[in-house]
């Protein structure tokens, strides 16, 4: 993809909102759904404008991960955590790492 996988999600007990640039949001519902236990009609995907994907925005992953790390951080996690995690992970990620996790290939 030409331009950084990007995820913002902010999780709670009664919806989870995700904003990403996808090219399968109805995957991205169907995934947050089976990763927070809400049904699909409680999950909101603000897709983004994307460019340049050449089919890398097919994969949900990039969600997966922020919903995993938010949780795992605080399991009511803020949209304002989510943001701070997402920052965090642009700063840290490198070639072949997690682009939400301060990892290294």
């Amino acid at each position: 993809t030409m331009e950084p996988m990007n995820t913002v999600v902010s999780v709670r007990k009664e919806a989870c909102e995700i904003w990403v640039g996808t090219q399968v949001p109805t995957f991205v519902v169907a995934v947050a759904a089976k990763l927070t236990g809400l049904p699909p009609e409680k999950i909101t995907v603000h897709n983004q404008y994307i460019g340049g994907g050449f089919g890398r925005r097919l994969e949900t992953d990039s969600v997966q991960q922020a919903i995993a790390i938010v949780r795992a951080r605080v399991p009511e996690a803020s949209p304002e955590l989510a943001a701070q995690v997402a920052a965090e992970g642009i700063r840290t990620s490198g070639a072949g790492g997690c682009p939400l996790c301060a990892t290294t290939s």
